[in-house]
């Protein structure tokens, strides 16, 4: 199982990922916020998504092989939502860890 879909082969297959990733806040500035999370084992890169103000959805910003990110231009006291995928490439096909999403937002001071 992954992602809440079922995969059936006849072949052994390996389990690539289950767990999502932990985010932690790594700093910030007026406008700007860092956050990190530990690698994960067999991860090939990550896969950064980000919910904007006034938007029903993630998009895809930046897929990187670093264990961190910095979002630019944000507004205090305004909530961003932020999730990190692992990515797995095997073959022709990529697997992705499940998704847990967080809000944070920069306090004003």
């Amino acid at each position: 199982t992954l992602n809440n879909k079922r995969y059936v082969s006849t072949k052994p297959t390996v389990k690539y990922f289950a767990l999502g990733i932990v985010l932690q806040k790594a700093g910030n500035t007026n406008n700007t916020m860092s956050v990190k999370w530990n690698k994960t084992a067999g991860a090939t890169s990550y896969s950064v998504y980000v919910k904007y103000p006034g938007s029903n959805s993630y998009k895809k910003v930046k897929t990187t092989t670093a264990t961190s990110f910095k979002l630019n231009n944000m507004k205090k006291n305004v909530k961003y939502g932020i999730k990190v995928l692992a990515n797995k490439k095997v073959g022709k096909k990529t697997w992705q860890s499940a998704a847990k999403a967080y809000t944070m937002s920069l306090t004003g001071r």
